[in-house]
């Protein structure tokens, strides 16, 4: 599956998407995922021009060239995941890509 996910850290909300790997662990969204506001142009996979649709809905999907490219589901995998702890020094060298708590909300398949 494709994961959708956010990070919240006050003041701001991030939207974010990744690929699992074998080990699935908890911070691996740390330094997989790719930003990915909703109804904004991301790329995940080497598949560019990708969408988030309806994420606050409830059939969320993922859009690509304007068209329904993958259906989403929040299945017993959604749930809150460990926390990122952001980047490690001013030159942004080490840590994670995003700072916070995050929660995996979908998952979704290519239709």
């Amino acid at each position: 599956p494709i994961y959708l996910g956010d990070v919240f850290w006050p003041p701001s909300m991030t939207f974010i998407a990744w690929l699992p790997t074998s080990q699935n662990t908890l911070t691996e969204w740390c330094w997989k995922a790719t930003e990915a506001t909703p109804q904004t142009l991301f790329s995940l996979g080497g598949i560019d021009a990708l969408s988030t649709e309806e994420y606050f809905g409830e059939n969320a999907y993922i859009q690509r060239e304007g068209k329904k490219w993958a259906e989403c589901r929040i299945t017993p995998e959604s749930e809150r995941m460990g926390a990122c702890e952001g980047v490690k020094d001013w030159d942004c060298e080490g840590g994670h890509k995003f700072t916070g708590p995050g929660m995996r909300k979908w998952s979704c398949w290519v239709i």
